[in-house]
């Protein structure tokens, strides 16, 4: 991997970055895909489906790191998981 410029945004906070490089690739990327959907009714549906896999994302991986690393039962994951979407 190249060096990447890392530039530290606050003095108080360490982990607090910015590279440079990885925002300009983030943009093209997100430049390029928008402009390939053409509609926005296409556009739509692909936020939809992606608004739905980081949900689905975020709560497998809460409830693997519920039962693997803190060692707790996984319907306790399933449970506190639910309440979260319910509420």
């Amino acid at each position: 991997m190249p060096p990447l410029t890392i530039v530290h945004t606050s003095k108080d906070v360490r982990e607090q970055i910015y590279i440079p490089e990885v925002n300009w690739t983030l943009m093209v990327l997100c430049l390029i895909v928008t402009l390939s959907f053409g509609a926005s009714a296409a556009l739509e549906s692909a936020y939809g489906i992606a608004v739905a896999a980081a949900m689905l994302l975020t709560t497998m991986t809460f409830v693997f790191i519920m039962t693997i690393t803190w060692a707790k039962p996984i319907w306790l994951g399933k449970y506190i998981t639910l309440c979260l979407h319910l509420s």
